[in-house]
């Protein structure tokens, strides 16, 4: 298949939905698959509705060859529009709904809107999780394909000895956040559940964007000189995927109490290195993470949680150690990207057939931003 895929910007931001889509791009092209990737340039909401009405932005998508178009659906202001324009076969990439985001009442119905004209021009869409298809359908009632995220992107190779030397033996606990500072990530409340645990039992490690969002990106630092944090609180800035890895070597907990999750790709990834998730129950993390089992789920903003889960694990390190064990033997068992790829392909073709459309046979028209599986 020839397909195209359309993003903001490029596919090495540090995200987890980029993270999705850059592994998908990858499995495709390993299978056989030419992909190209079509880049809109990512402005504000209100900015990037008119895009809707850009030329050389049609002109690239009708004009490019294509079998089926892959969009993101963050892309969904650029294009609720301009995809009735298109004859080619559309899937969306649904990695969560801006509309399931904490907004006031009026941009949240203007979200929902949106969205849901969106939803509606397309043949289909690919969901991370569960939860996240459920609010799909809550728009529009197209096709829909789960594929979870896989497990070998980064690379643990933690033994059993490890995790039980990790847990037993790291003294103050160490804790680490992974992600955008972004209101919606929760970094905030954590903070909060901090603020009253002897400082003497934890350190935090913070390794996310503080661009994203300059001005939670100051509160947080303020907020963390208030509550006299700066010795136990460590600010890393955006890191690499080396770094990552090596921090989740030393972490005992990874706590990302975030308002929604359509998946929680980081959760999933700390497992295999023996790391205990403390997790949003709202989104799906719920889908592979056991309360008090291989890890935790708290309801958004529950601060009085977060301090009872952190406490526990800091005190009792056998109850920590048998988590630790549980959520790596968990990671072990969740499905690759590879197999995932294997069944989004099948979902593809059959979308395909159902439109009539071969997929041999076009004419390569000039490629202008090709991309190779060791690329991405």
């Amino acid at each position: 298949m020839r397909l195209g895929l359309l993003i903001y910007g490029t596919l090495d931001q540090h995200s987890g939905g980029y993270l999705y889509d850059r592994q998908l791009v990858r499995e495709l092209m390993l299978a056989g698959d030419d992909v190209e990737i079509i880049s809109i340039q990512h402005h504000k909401y209100v900015r990037n509705l008119l895009d809707n009405f850009s030329k050389p932005l049609r002109e690239k998508i009708v004009g490019g060859g294509f079998d089926l178009l892959l969009q993101d659906e963050l892309n969904h202001p650029s294009l609720f529009l301009m995809n009735k324009k298109v004859d080619t076969p559309i899937v969306s990439i649904v990695h969560h709904l801006r509309s399931m985001e904490l907004f006031p009442r009026p941009l949240q119905t203007m979200f929902a809107h949106i969205e849901r004209s969106y939803l509606n021009t397309l043949d289909g869409a690919i969901c991370n999780s569960a939860p996240t298809s459920h609010t799909v359908r809550q728009l529009s009632d197209i096709p829909i394909h789960i594929m979870r995220p896989g497990r070998n992107h980064l690379h643990p190779m933690t033994t059993t000895e490890e995790i039980y030397g990790k847990a037993l033996n790291t003294h103050p606990l160490r804790l680490v956040f992974l992600g955008n500072l972004i209101r919606r990530k929760g970094l905030h409340t954590l903070l909060e559940a901090l603020a009253t645990i002897p400082r003497s039992s934890w350190l935090l490690r913070i390794c996310g964007d503080d661009k994203v969002d300059r001005s939670y990106a100051g509160n947080l630092t303020r907020q963390t000189r208030r509550l006299g944090l700066e010795d136990n609180v460590h600010f890393l800035g955006s890191v690499s995927m080396d770094e990552v890895e090596n921090e989740l070597k030393s972490a005992n907990a990874l706590i990302i109490p975030s308002q929604y999750e359509g998946y929680g790709i980081a959760y999933l990834e700390a497992m295999g290195f023996g790391v205990v998730p403390v997790a949003s129950s709202a989104g799906g993390a719920t889908e592979f993470i056991n309360h008090g089992e291989n890890g935790f789920l708290l309801d958004p903003g529950d601060i009085e949680g977060l301090r009872r889960i952190i406490g526990k694990i800091a005190d009792d390190r056998d109850f920590l150690q048998r988590l630790s064990l549980e959520a790596h033997r968990t990671y072990n068992q969740h499905p690759t990207w590879g197999e995932g790829t294997l069944e989004v392909r099948d979902f593809l073709t059959g979308i395909l057939a159902k439109k009539s459309r071969p997929t041999r046979d076009i004419p390569e028209p000039e490629k202008t931003n090709r991309i190779t599986p060791k690329e991405v």
